[in-house]
């Protein structure tokens, strides 16, 4: 009776599953909630040799479309922070004249900030996956150009759904990294292994000492991650400090200069009072004078009028005199005449 040829399949250590892997840019951890775009595509064209005539030759050709192969990344809303050293970093790199040194001065930022290697680029990423025993299956390298598409899930106010933030980078091109293959013991072990209990435990040993190391591992990386986290924490305290010491410092001088404009409002308003006094002063002076000068004047045509009517009274007086004396005289006269008439009678 003919039997079936044996099959080679992976050992279950080595299937792996797809919510088990790892994304680095430069030397920071994320951690993702799902990747697409995983893929690599080879150009190739189609050529004629001769004296090949049942098919023509399969060669590969550089990327004439100069296509941007995209990665995909989605995770839980973060909140997003400024890093102040970041901040400045920057402004010093380019004031650098030299392109080269600039260029190689921003490379340097990017390495040292998680945020600008994952959003400016370029970056140096990395996506392992691993089995269920916490094992290294498989490795994909890129170089990220940067982000050029972020997005969140739709908000709702019927919804208690995490929000989730999408965000999509631009690469070269994805480079599978080979993993070590398992030695020819190794595979011999893990066939044994699913028959024998002893080798099973064994395993369960290794898979744990391995699950130890990298729970390690992952705690360091928590750890120097949370005391990277508090160091910006810190630095963003300091910088808000700074801001509001900036902001009340401004406030004061806004303060001091608006008090100095009431004052000069003030002294200049006082001083137009004190020129409106003067000037009512000098005009009230001034009505005096000629209130005094027309008193004068009223006192004067006063005198010169009551001088005239005493001569004119004067004159009067005179010519009555003259008068009753002309007529006492002419009275005499007329009286001697007439003594003389009677006497000559």
């Amino acid at each position: 009776m003919d039997r079936m040829p044996s099959v080679m399949v992976s050992a279950s250590d080595y299937l792996s599953q797809g919510f088990n892997f790892i994304v680095t840019l430069n030397t920071f951890t994320f951690g993702f909630k799902e990747v697409q775009g995983l893929s690599v595509t080879r150009y190739t064209d189609l050529i004629t040799e001769g004296g090949v005539n049942d098919h023509s030759l399969l060669v590969g050709r550089p990327n004439n479309e100069n296509n941007i192969y995209d990665l995909t990344f989605s995770r839980g809303l973060l909140k997003r922070s400024t890093s102040l050293v970041t901040g400045a970093a920057k402004v010093a790199a380019a004031l650098i004249p030299n392109n080269i040194l600039r260029k190689a001065a921003l490379l340097g930022i990017t390495a040292l900030d998680p945020q600008e290697s994952l959003e400016v680029g370029p970056a140096l990423g990395t996506i392992e996956v691993y089995n269920r025993y916490k094992k290294l299956t498989a490795s994909y390298t890129f170089l990220s150009l940067g982000m050029t598409e972020w997005s969140v899930s739709d908000l709702s106010a019927d919804s208690n759904d995490i929000i989730i933030e999408t965000i999509k980078i631009a690469h070269t091109g994805l480079t599978r990294v080979p993993i070590e293959a398992p030695s020819v013991v190794g595979a011999i072990k893990g066939l044994i292994s699913s028959f024998k209990d002893d080798s099973s435990s064994s395993s369960s040993s290794s898979v744990k000492s391995n699950f130890e190391e990298k729970y390690k591992e992952y705690k360091e990386r928590y750890q120097k991650a949370e005391k990277l986290k508090a160091q910006k924490d810190e630095e963003l305290k300091l910088w808000r400090e700074q801001r509001k010491k900036e902001q009340e410092l401004k406030e004061l001088e806004k303060a001091q200069e608006e008090q100095k404009r009431l004052l000069l409002e003030e002294q200049r308003k006082q001083e137009a009072e004190q020129r409106a006094k003067d000037i009512k002063k000098r005009q009230e002076e001034a009505a005096k004078r000629r209130e005094e000068a027309e008193k004068a004047k009223s006192k004067k045509l006063s005198d010169e009028h009551d001088t005239n009517e005493d001569e004119t009274e004067t004159i009067n007086e005179n010519s009555d005199h003259n008068s009753n004396n002309s007529i006492d005289e002419n009275s005499d006269d007329n009286l001697e005449n007439d003594v003389d008439e009677n006497l000559e009678k």
